[in-house]
């Protein structure tokens, strides 16, 4: 699995001991600050999602069955 990391990623591994000497309980965390120095951009905010418009049923319309 580790083979399918980018390179600096897999150093990253290999300079904490590497997976042999990861126990299964134990979890390595990469934060982002280490991210960024390995050149890894920052995340920009997500805009806000537009508003959805909600359509009211309106009983004097004509509807069709979708299957026509």
């Amino acid at each position: 699995m580790v083979n399918q990391y980018p390179q600096d990623i897999r150093l990253w591994i290999i300079a904490k001991g590497g997976v042999a000497k990861m126990a299964l309980e134990q979890m390595r965390t990469l934060d982002a600050t280490e991210l960024w120095r390995m050149g890894y951009r920052k995340c920009e905010p997500e805009e806000p999602p537009v508003p959805m418009t909600v359509k009211t049923y309106n009983p004097s319309a004509q509807y069709r069955p979708i299957w026509e």
